[in-house]
């Protein structure tokens, strides 16, 4: 079951990055929200929609985002980097 759920994830992942990728950017958020509500824990698709949303322009959603995964792994240097791209430091 578990790998079953962990291809399903990342192909919600694979898929937002390939609509981004092509020039259809509410698609892949909206492919990356839904993605999130059904596998909150994943941390491609919330790496993957907390950049995409800070390229939107919606920092301030990628900040909540990116957060939250830093309350669960403070020390991670991927979302501290992140978090500072967005303007905040930890």
């Amino acid at each position: 079951m578990c790998c079953r759920i962990c291809r399903l994830a990342r192909y919600h992942y694979v898929l937002g990055v390939a609509l981004n990728s092509t020039g259809r950017p509410d698609e892949a958020l909206d492919v990356l929200h839904d993605a999130r509500a059904r596998f909150p824990t994943d941390g491609e698709i919330n790496w993957g929609l907390a950049t995409m949303l800070r390229d939107a322009g919606r920092v301030d959603d990628a900040r909540r985002i990116v957060r939250e995964k830093l309350r669960d792994d403070p020390d991670n240097p991927n979302l501290n980097a992140l978090m500072r791209s967005l303007g905040e430091q930890r």
